[in-house]
């Protein structure tokens, strides 16, 4: 019995080695949230950039079709200005000086718009000194370093100990999409599994671990993800799928904390064999 338990508290101690390294106190989680306010400040800032550009052309392609209608209109006036001119001669005086007004008035409103569009302040100049202000931003957030494939893992960890969820499965995802042959996408993998089954959501906990089987059969990580397959295969109520996986743990992977752990499981799953009756 004592060899068994020495065994057994070996192996729980070379599976808690073999997790992520976690931020252990408040110090740490502090440091790791402030970089992860630090990645997502840059992104929301490069998000900002791309929608200020877009806006600056629209604004800009605006203000053009805005000069170009009123070049016609200044071209118009003179002419509007010799028809009135003409028209009213075979007018009363007091016609002809009201219809002189209403003109004036229109030119100098015209005058106003023009000096609004293309004046030292004008709309125009505005948008030119935006454009060159999102120039600028650009320009910064290139020289800006990028958040480096450790930023992003510290990051998701400090989620996940925080019991963030569905930041750290983002997080995690964004890893993955970035460096997907990163020698750490598989343990980036399994996280993204454990914050499922962490929450209850065994299925998609299933999923994400099968995906770790699958795409890194021989990572160190493997073993994990099929022992938490079995777990969640019985928290859903299928003790032949979980005791299965137990089984493949045990065959699999002889002598890691894993397969001890999935002994122990199977002989608590499995229906204990009814005694014998005796002869008579």
């Amino acid at each position: 019995m004592k060899l068994k338990s020495a065994v057994w508290i070996a192996g729980i101690t070379m599976l808690a080695l073999a997790g992520p390294a976690y931020p252990q106190n408040k110090t740490e989680l502090a440091v790791l949230q402030l970089q992860r306010d630090m990645i997502t400040l840059q992104n929301q800032m490069k998000e900002l950039q791309t929608s200020l550009d877009q806006n600056n052309k629209n604004l800009t392609a605006l203000v053009e079709k805005l000069a170009d209608q009123m070049n016609t209109l200044n071209s118009n006036l003179p002419k509007l200005t010799d028809a009135v001119t003409t028209s009213a001669r075979s007018e009363n005086e007091k016609t002809a000086n009201e219809i002189r007004a209403v003109v004036n008035g229109l030119k100098d409103s015209l005058d106003q718009i023009n000096q609004g569009l293309n004046g030292r302040d004008g709309v125009r100049a505005q948008v030119s000194n935006l454009s060159q202000q999102v120039k600028d931003m650009r320009a910064a957030a290139a020289t800006e370093p990028l958040a480096t494939p450790e930023d992003l893992m510290r990051t998701a960890h400090a989620d996940f100990s925080a019991g963030n969820w569905n930041l750290a499965v983002g997080e995690y995802k964004e890893f993955l999409g970035k460096y997907p042959t990163h020698p750490r996408a598989a343990e980036a993998q399994l996280q993204i599994g454990e914050a499922f089954f962490n929450q209850k959501k065994f299925e998609q906990a299933i999923t994400e671990y099968d995906i770790v089987l699958q795409k890194y059969p021989k990572d160190d990580k493997t073993v994990t993800a099929l022992y938490k397959e079995g777990l969640a295969y019985w928290e859903l109520g299928q003790p032949e799928k979980a005791i299965a996986a137990m089984n493949r743990v045990v065959m699999e992977y002889p002598g890691s904390p894993e397969s001890t752990f999935a002994k122990q499981k199977i002989a608590e799953w499995k229906p204990p064999t009814p005694a014998r009756g005796r002869r008579g």
